[in-house]
């Protein structure tokens, strides 16, 4: 019985390593990305940053050529598709960045008159600009609607435009600043859910008590969102939420990465040897991505925490000997494509991530059922 039983685990040790091998499933160690630098076509790109994602796998950001002092550098919003940066620009503005991208292919963006804040909002769509003729400080996003979130330069107060006027976020509650306190918005999913911070990180009075808040744009309703035992730590704030609800952000005790899913709250925690972590943005599949931060050696590090939440440094994740230091996961799509910016050759470039060996959830449970058969016919 012994020799029979160890003949039946050898026979299933097989087919599932053949099994494996077939599916070209991922393990630790192994390369899971694929990785283009964004601006490696564009002339004279001396420096790039990559914010947003799209289904489609458009990527928008910023790209800057030219050498400081800064007057001399030039900088301008970029659209990166099917392998080639297109420069966002106008007669009347040569100089801005693009942070989010909707999966129509509209932009959310900024022009900038100086190297500072205010900037003038801006969406671009079909090859048209709508100038909003507002100054932000942080066009955060816009989603499938084609709501975008926004916040007022020297007001610090949050908005939302949902394509023909700007409807002003409630303020944060009486602990939290009331009428004196600043709203930050991050993301929109598209149920028109926001989600940031919220406080008095800026405001006159000096700095005082922040969190996490919710706000739904249907219901014009707004709450706190609730922080791990002993509550919210330094920086919180929410940064993603996907279309099921699902949320991440920063600020729990220790510098610990947050999760909100569910009706309940998750402590991501940060990788051992560092300072503090970020989670900053979620897709539809709960893929997490953000960073981290540890002084000296190389800083800030790049960030994934995948569906069963286990924590990588995407440093690992790719060829290693592709030169690139990934410093900022920024956003990640259905497909579970990634984006953000890192050091390559000592510049800041802006980057790609793109999934290798990752098979279809039906095509596992096929072989596995293979497996089973053949297992019995040899009883």
């Amino acid at each position: 019985m012994s020799f029979i039983h160890h003949r039946r685990t050898g026979l299933w040790t097989g087919v599932i390593v053949a099994a494996l091998f077939l599916l070209d499933l991922p393990v630790s160690g192994e390369v899971r990305y694929t990785i283009e630098r964004l601006d490696a076509g564009f002339p004279g790109a001396t420096s790039s940053r990559a914010s947003g994602i799209n289904n489609q796998g458009q990527v928008v950001g910023s790209v800057q050529w030219g050498s400081p002092p800064w007057p001399t550098v030039n900088q301008l919003p970029f659209i990166y598709s099917a392998g080639t940066m297109t420069t966002l620009q106008t007669p009347e503005h040569n100089r801005g960045a693009a942070t989010a991208i909707n999966d129509s292919g509209t932009v959310l963006g900024s022009w900038a008159w100086t190297i500072s804040p205010p900037n003038t909002a801006f969406i671009y769509e079909n090859g048209t600009f709508q100038d909003l003729n507002f100054e932000c400080g942080n066009p955060a996003d816009i989603n499938n609607r084609g709501q975008a979130i926004l916040q007022e330069w020297g007001t610090f107060r949050g908005f939302l435009y949902d394509g023909s006027s700007m409807r002003e976020l409630p303020k944060p509650p009486p602990e939290y600043g009331g009428d004196d306190g600043e709203t930050t918005p991050w993301a929109i999913n598209n149920h028109g859910q926001v989600v940031g911070a919220w406080g008095q990180a800026m405001v006159d009075q000096g700095p005082g008590p922040m969190t996490a808040f919710l706000y739904d744009s249907d219901s014009d309703t707004a709450q706190n969102l609730p922080y791990p035992p002993p509550g919210p730590g330094g920086g919180p704030g929410a940064f993603g939420i996907n279309d099921l609800g699902q949320i991440v952000g920063s600020g729990a005790a220790l510098g610990h990465a947050v999760l909100w899913t569910d009706g309940q709250v998750y402590d991501l925690g940060k990788p051992a040897d560092t300072y503090e972590a970020s989670a900053d943005a979620i897709n539809n599949h709960g893929q997490i991505v953000g960073m981290a931060y540890a002084s000296g050696g190389p800083g800030y590090r790049a960030l994934l925490w995948d569906e069963d939440r286990v924590l990588w440094n995407l440093n690992d994740l790719i060829p290693p000997d592709s030169g690139w230091n990934l410093m900022f996961a920024e956003d990640i799509n259905d497909a579970g494509q990634i984006v953000g910016f890192g050091k390559w050759n000592g510049d800041y470039h802006a980057f790609l991530l793109n999934p290798v060996g990752v098979p279809e959830p039906h095509a596992m449970a096929l072989v596995l059922f293979a497996a089973a058969a053949l297992v019995r016919r040899r009883r």
